[in-house]
Protein backbone atom coordinates (compact mmCIF):
# COMPACT_ATOMS: atom_id res chain seq x y z
CA UNK A 1 0.00 0.00 0.00
CA UNK A 2 1.24 3.58 -1.06
CA UNK A 3 0.18 6.73 -0.42
CA UNK A 4 -2.11 7.04 -3.61
CA UNK A 5 -2.60 3.29 -4.68
CA UNK A 6 -2.28 -0.19 -3.50
CA UNK A 7 -0.76 -1.81 -5.97
CA UNK A 8 -1.39 -6.14 -5.69
CA UNK A 9 0.63 -8.49 -7.85
CA UNK A 10 -1.99 -11.37 -8.92
CA UNK A 11 -1.15 -15.61 -9.00
CA UNK A 12 -0.76 -15.16 -13.03
CA UNK A 13 1.78 -12.40 -12.53
CA UNK A 14 0.10 -9.36 -13.78
CA UNK A 15 -0.05 -5.82 -11.78
CA UNK A 16 -3.24 -4.06 -10.46
CA UNK A 17 -2.93 -0.61 -9.22
CA UNK A 18 -6.09 0.38 -7.63
CA UNK A 19 -6.53 3.87 -6.11
CA UNK A 20 -7.03 4.18 -2.33
CA UNK A 21 -9.93 5.78 -2.54
CA UNK A 22 -11.23 2.70 -3.91
CA UNK A 23 -9.61 0.65 -1.18
CA UNK A 24 -11.13 2.70 1.37
CA UNK A 25 -14.79 3.06 0.10
CA UNK A 26 -15.48 -0.51 -1.87
CA UNK A 27 -14.80 -3.99 -1.07
CA UNK A 28 -11.99 -6.13 -1.77
CA UNK A 29 -12.03 -9.61 -2.34
CA UNK A 30 -8.70 -11.89 -1.31
CA UNK A 31 -8.56 -15.16 -1.99
CA UNK A 32 -5.99 -16.02 0.42
CA UNK A 33 -7.14 -14.62 3.22
CA UNK A 34 -8.00 -18.28 4.34
CA UNK A 35 -6.70 -21.26 4.52
CA UNK A 36 -8.40 -22.75 2.06
CA UNK A 37 -10.59 -22.34 -0.65
CA UNK A 38 -13.63 -24.32 -2.45
CA UNK A 39 -13.96 -24.39 -5.88
CA UNK A 40 -17.07 -25.80 -7.95
CA UNK A 41 -18.06 -27.10 -11.08
CA UNK A 42 -21.11 -28.30 -12.59
CA UNK A 43 -21.23 -31.62 -14.00
CA UNK A 44 -24.31 -32.69 -16.27
CA UNK A 45 -25.21 -36.93 -16.52
CA UNK A 46 -28.06 -38.35 -18.40
CA UNK A 47 -31.95 -38.79 -16.99
CA UNK A 48 -31.60 -42.28 -17.21
CA UNK A 49 -28.28 -42.29 -15.36
CA UNK A 50 -27.48 -43.54 -11.29
CA UNK A 51 -27.28 -40.24 -9.48
CA UNK A 52 -26.14 -42.30 -6.29
CA UNK A 53 -23.41 -43.93 -8.64
CA UNK A 54 -22.15 -40.85 -10.59
CA UNK A 55 -21.92 -39.29 -7.32
CA UNK A 56 -19.74 -42.45 -6.43
CA UNK A 57 -17.66 -42.37 -9.30
CA UNK A 58 -16.83 -38.08 -9.13
CA UNK A 59 -16.19 -38.22 -5.52
CA UNK A 60 -13.47 -41.49 -6.27
CA UNK A 61 -11.88 -39.05 -8.70
CA UNK A 62 -11.56 -36.70 -7.33
CA UNK A 63 -9.68 -38.21 -3.79
CA UNK A 64 -6.83 -39.12 -6.80
CA UNK A 65 -6.30 -35.42 -7.16
CA UNK A 66 -3.41 -34.55 -4.80
CA UNK A 67 -4.31 -30.90 -4.15
CA UNK A 68 -7.87 -31.34 -2.71
CA UNK A 69 -7.97 -31.46 0.99
CA UNK A 70 -10.11 -34.12 2.35
CA UNK A 71 -11.46 -31.97 5.57
CA UNK A 72 -14.20 -30.29 4.87
CA UNK A 73 -14.99 -33.14 2.09
CA UNK A 74 -15.56 -33.09 -1.20
CA UNK A 75 -19.35 -33.11 -2.09
CA UNK A 76 -21.56 -33.72 -5.37
CA UNK A 77 -24.70 -32.06 -5.03
CA UNK A 78 -27.67 -32.14 -7.45
CA UNK A 79 -27.98 -28.70 -8.22
CA UNK A 80 -30.21 -28.50 -11.43
CA UNK A 81 -32.67 -30.56 -13.73
CA UNK A 82 -32.10 -29.06 -17.06
CA UNK A 83 -33.78 -29.87 -20.10
CA UNK A 84 -31.12 -32.16 -21.54
CA UNK A 85 -29.68 -33.35 -18.31
CA UNK A 86 -28.99 -33.48 -14.83
CA UNK A 87 -26.58 -31.48 -13.53
CA UNK A 88 -24.56 -32.25 -10.35
CA UNK A 89 -22.35 -29.98 -8.88
CA UNK A 90 -19.22 -30.53 -7.46
CA UNK A 91 -17.34 -28.78 -4.59
CA UNK A 92 -13.66 -29.40 -3.41
CA UNK A 93 -11.58 -27.21 -0.95
CA UNK A 94 -7.58 -26.51 -1.69
CA UNK A 95 -5.15 -24.75 0.02
CA UNK A 96 -5.29 -20.58 -0.78
CA UNK A 97 -1.41 -20.74 -1.58
CA UNK A 98 0.69 -22.80 -2.98
CA UNK A 99 -1.59 -24.89 -5.78
CA UNK A 100 -2.08 -23.99 -9.44
CA UNK A 101 -6.08 -23.44 -8.98
CA UNK A 102 -6.80 -23.69 -13.00
CA UNK A 103 -4.47 -26.93 -13.16
CA UNK A 104 -5.97 -28.19 -10.03
CA UNK A 105 -9.83 -28.05 -11.80
CA UNK A 106 -7.83 -29.33 -14.91
CA UNK A 107 -7.21 -32.08 -12.92
CA UNK A 108 -10.62 -32.73 -12.02
CA UNK A 109 -12.57 -32.76 -14.48
CA UNK A 110 -10.42 -34.78 -16.44
CA UNK A 111 -10.58 -37.33 -13.37
CA UNK A 112 -14.29 -37.03 -13.52
CA UNK A 113 -14.62 -37.08 -17.20
CA UNK A 114 -12.53 -40.80 -17.41
CA UNK A 115 -14.23 -42.17 -14.14
CA UNK A 116 -18.03 -41.47 -15.63
CA UNK A 117 -16.98 -42.82 -18.81
CA UNK A 118 -15.42 -46.05 -17.01
CA UNK A 119 -18.96 -46.29 -15.53
CA UNK A 120 -20.86 -45.80 -18.83
CA UNK A 121 -22.74 -42.74 -17.54
CA UNK A 122 -23.44 -40.36 -19.99
CA UNK A 123 -22.70 -36.70 -20.14
CA UNK A 124 -25.38 -35.43 -22.55
CA UNK A 125 -25.18 -32.62 -25.46
CA UNK A 126 -27.68 -29.88 -24.93
CA UNK A 127 -30.46 -30.87 -26.91
CA UNK A 128 -32.93 -28.66 -28.56
CA UNK A 129 -36.09 -29.22 -30.71
CA UNK A 130 -37.71 -27.51 -33.17
CA UNK A 131 -40.39 -28.24 -35.08
CA UNK A 132 -41.76 -26.45 -38.63
CA UNK A 133 -44.55 -26.13 -40.26
CA UNK A 134 -45.93 -25.00 -43.81
CA UNK A 135 -47.25 -21.41 -42.76
CA UNK A 136 -49.12 -21.09 -45.83
CA UNK A 137 -51.63 -24.05 -45.05
CA UNK A 138 -54.63 -22.87 -44.58
CA UNK A 139 -54.76 -24.24 -41.38
CA UNK A 140 -51.95 -22.27 -40.43
CA UNK A 141 -52.96 -20.22 -36.68
CA UNK A 142 -55.63 -22.94 -35.98
CA UNK A 143 -54.63 -25.21 -33.14
CA UNK A 144 -57.36 -27.89 -34.42
CA UNK A 145 -56.16 -28.37 -37.17
CA UNK A 146 -52.45 -27.79 -37.34
CA UNK A 147 -50.86 -31.15 -37.74
CA UNK A 148 -47.20 -30.15 -36.91
CA UNK A 149 -45.96 -29.79 -33.09
CA UNK A 150 -49.86 -29.92 -31.19
CA UNK A 151 -51.02 -32.58 -29.73
CA UNK A 152 -54.25 -33.33 -30.72
CA UNK A 153 -57.28 -31.36 -28.61
CA UNK A 154 -59.24 -33.39 -27.08
CA UNK A 155 -63.01 -33.35 -26.84
CA UNK A 156 -64.91 -32.99 -23.56
CA UNK A 157 -67.59 -35.12 -22.90
CA UNK A 158 -71.01 -34.00 -23.42
CA UNK A 159 -73.04 -33.05 -20.20
CA UNK A 160 -76.13 -35.07 -19.80
CA UNK A 161 -78.00 -32.06 -17.88
CA UNK A 162 -77.04 -29.51 -20.33
CA UNK A 163 -74.81 -27.74 -18.28
CA UNK A 164 -77.59 -26.62 -15.49
CA UNK A 165 -75.79 -28.71 -12.80
CA UNK A 166 -77.81 -31.58 -10.58
CA UNK A 167 -80.94 -30.26 -8.66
Amino acid sequence: METRATIIILLDGRRVIIPNASVYSSSVTVNTARPLRRSQYDIGIGYGDGIAEARAAILKAIAKVEAIVSDPAPEVIVFDLAASSVNLRVRWWTPSKGFNLVKVQGEVLEGVKTALDAKGIDIPYATQVMLFHDQTEDADGHRDAQREGWPPRRKRPERSDNGQGAN
